[in-house]
């Protein structure tokens, strides 16, 4: 048994642990990370001296009761102080050092470093969620995203191997998310995957298009990624290709961060690999069933320590332990960034059900939808209509989003020719200009 399957199979055996197991097992990692990033990078001595008392980080203990002082660390913080966050040394068990970007989605691209340790490890979580749900792991996948090195363009792609640890021969083939989605319909045809991996909007644009044109396309298995996985959008997607559904959330800069439960309607926390927290607009813990931001630190790269990080997403942490048994931390929701996020007339924020896109096609014939909040009170719906040629109802749409939003709600609708995707080609279906301002 080489090493990745040594720690999957320890991976297998730690989510059954109790969440006080787990607990003590993530501080020893943390510590080590702490005091590395205290004394390997000029970034975060100031940070984390709270923690050491001002003292020597090498020997001092870590007062643990401070640890709600150690600032939080924005996006405009690590994109701007990149240089100082890259640690000047990095322990020998950590591995070699892999430049990323992230997509960018969310305004200036990120520039990151991760050590290899953190990237194997991140490897070992997805395998785990594959094994979770008896994926076929000799089958191929097919992946489309973001293709910065222009080598998987349309209408060939890329065709590499090794998407798992367990096959090395599994076919993969990659393509350029910037093919339109008749193109990538095409390539999926002609790929006959057996997995599919993308954003679930992408996905579903090309299933939009399968049933507009009677045609079939099976594979087993979507893995939904980098996007909020809607209710609608599962349905939709799930039917058309007759697969399963699997949802993995995660960000480029720190790998896998929760996981759809294979057993229950909860999303689980990768613990193993980092800390999960879950805070209100003023940094401080999130009232339990209200959202929160979600706040991660990375326990195993020592190249670019991400510490108190917010990734600029929101979630509801489950009330009670999630019903499978696992110790892991167990989300209800994963509500997407703060720009998905309505803000409501007494300033609170509130994310809008992904029912409402379905629920919108009773009154509006549309192919696609955005719901732009363009004030407090103004929302814009966005929509490229459809061939019916039936006329949207301006009135049942102004109740629909009343009865939704609040009384008083202004509701302009918008034709377009096209929804225009983000800088890392994603597509959103709400979007808050205020809650951004």
């Amino acid at each position: 048994m080489g090493p990745e399957e040594l720690v999957i199979h320890e991976l297998q055996r730690s989510q059954w642990l109790s969440g006080e197991e787990i607990a003590r097992n993530q501080r020893p990692l943390l510590e080590r990370m702490l005091r590395h990033a205290a004394t390997q990078t000029d970034f975060y001595p100031g940070r984390l001296a709270a923690l050491f008392h001002g003292g020597d980080p090498n020997s001092c203990a870590i007062d643990w009761s401070r640890w709600i002082e150690v600032p939080v660390l924005r996006r405009a913080d690590a994109i701007d102080h990149l240089e100082g966050m890259k640690a000047k040394s990095v322990p020998d068990d950590s591995g070699d050092i892999r430049q990323g970007e992230s997509s960018g989605s969310t305004g200036r691209p990120l520039r990151h470093l991760r050590s290899s340790l953190a990237v194997v490890f991140g490897n070992c979580l997805l395998e785990r969620i594959y094994e979770l749900f008896d994926i076929n792991l000799s089958g191929s996948l097919a992946h489309i995203t973001l293709d910065k090195q222009r080598i998987c363009a349309y209408p060939d792609g890329g065709r590499f191997k090794r998407w798992n640890f367990h096959s090395p021969d599994a076919a993969l083939y990659v393509l350029d998310i910037n093919a339109s989605p008749v193109e990538k319909l095409d390539w999926l045809q002609r790929m006959r995957p057996d997995h599919v991996m993308t954003y679930p909007e992408t996905l579903r644009e090309v299933a939009e298009i399968v049933k507009g044109r009677g045609e079939e396309l099976r594979f087993q298995t979507f893995i939904s990624t980098g996007e909020v996985l809607k209710p609608d959008t599962r349905d939709t997607i799930s039917e058309t290709f007759s697969c399963r559904v699997i949802d993995i959330y995660g960000a480029r800069e720190i790998g896998p961060i929760a996981f759809q439960c294979p057993d229950a309607d909860s999303y689980h926390v990768c613990a193993e690999a980092l800390i999960f927290e879950l805070l209100d607009d003023d940094d401080q813990p999130a009232a339990p069933g209200r959202y929160g931001r979600i706040v991660v630190t990375s326990l195993y790269n020592f190249a670019m320590p991400f510490i108190r990080y917010d990734i600029g997403d929101y979630a509801v942490a489950r009330m009670e332990p999630c019903v499978c048994g696992r110790g892991l931390p167990a989300l209800d929701q994963i509500a997407g960034r703060t720009r998905n996020m309505f803000v409501m007339p007494d300033g609170s924020r509130k994310r809008l059900r992904g029912a409402l896109v379905v629920e919108a096609s009773k009154y509006l014939p549309y192919r696609q939808i955005q719901f732009v909040q363009t004030g407090v009170g103004a929302i814009e719906v966005r929509y490229v209509p459809d061939a019916s040629g039936v006329a949207p109802d301006l009135e049942m749409m102004r109740a629909l989003l009343q009865r939704e939003f609040h009384n008083d709600v202004e509701v302009v609708l918008l034709p377009v020719d096209r929804i225009e995707r983000g800088e890392g080609m994603k597509i959103e279906q709400f979007i808050s200009l205020v809650a951004t301002a």
